[in-house]
C-alpha cells in the first residue's frame, strides 16, 4: 500500500470518485489509459497523488493571505494572493513536484490552518484592527469552502472551451477538467521518470 494510495468508487462510464473528488474516466479506461506505468505505480496510487496535488493551490493561498495581511495590508493581500492563486491553479495542471506533496499530508489540514489564522487574528485583536480580523475569516472560510474553485472555474472557462483539440496519438484532451487534468500530468511524471514515451498512453484501442 503506497503513501498516497485512496479507495476508488468505479461506476463503469460515468468516471471515478476518490478523495471526495470526482474523476470523469472509470477505473477500465484509466487502466487501460494508463498501463504503461502500472508496474511502477497502482492506480489507486496516482488517483490518491492526483486529489492531494489538486490541494495545492487552495493550502499555499491559505498561507499566503495573513502573512501579507500582516505585512502588506489588506488590498495588497486580497490581490496577490488570488493572483498567485489563480497562477498556481493553472501551473500545478502541468507541473508536479512530488515532495511538495508531501507537505501537504500536514500542512492541507485544517487544524494549522486554524491555530495559524487564530495567532494572526489574536495580533490584530491587540493592535486594535478588526477590519483584518474578519477578512482573515472571510478567506480562510472562501478558500476551505471551495470558492476558489469556483472562481477559477470561471476565469479558465476559455480553456475548457478549447477542450475538443485532441492529441492525436493518444485521443486525449488538450486540455481537461481541473482533476483529470492533473490525473494525466502525474501519470506523465511516472512515464519520464520511468523512461516511458508517454505518448504511448491511448484511452481507446
Amino acid at each position: 500500500m503506497g503513501l498516497f494510495e485512496l479507495d476508488i468508487e468505479d461506476h463503469p462510464q460515468r468516471g471515478i470518485y476518490a478523495g471526495g473528488m470526482k474523476f470523469r474516466a472509470d477505473r477500465e479506461a484509466l487502466e487501460r489509459y494508463f498501463n504503461p506505468v502500472l508496474t511502477y505505480v497502482s492506480l489507486n496510487d496516482l488517483v490518491g497523488e492526483a486529489v492531494f496535488w489538486m490541494l495545492l493551490p487552495w493550502t499555499l493561498a491559505i498561507y499566503l493571505f495573513p502573512f501579507l495581511l500582516f505585512a502588506k495590508g489588506l488590498v495588497f493581500a486580497l490581490l496577490a494572493t488570488l493572483i498567485s492563486y489563480l497562477l498556481l491553479e493553472l501551473l500545478h495542471w502541468f507541473i508536479y513536484i512530488k515532495a511538495i506533496n508531501y507537505l501537504l499530508f500536514f500542512f492541507a489540514s485544517p487544524i494549522p490552518q486554524i491555530i495559524l489564522y487564530i495567532i494572526v487574528g489574536v495580533l490584530f485583536y491587540l493592535s486594535g484592527s478588526y477590519l483584518e480580523i474578519i477578512s482573515l475569516g472571510v478567506v480562510l472560510l472562501f478558500f476551505r469552502l471551495g470558492g476558489g474553485a469556483i472562481l477559477s472555474s470561471i476565469l479558465f472557462l476559455p480553456l475548457y472551451i478549447i477542450a475538443g483539440i485532441y492529441f492525436r496519438k493518444t485521443g486525449y484532451y488538450l486540455f481537461l477538467p481541473n482533476s483529470d487534468q492533473v490525473l494525466r500530468t502525474i501519470g506523465f511524471y511516472y512515464a519520464k521518470k520511468n523512461k516511458i514515451d508517454p505518448h504511448t498512453f491511448k484511452m481507446f484501442e
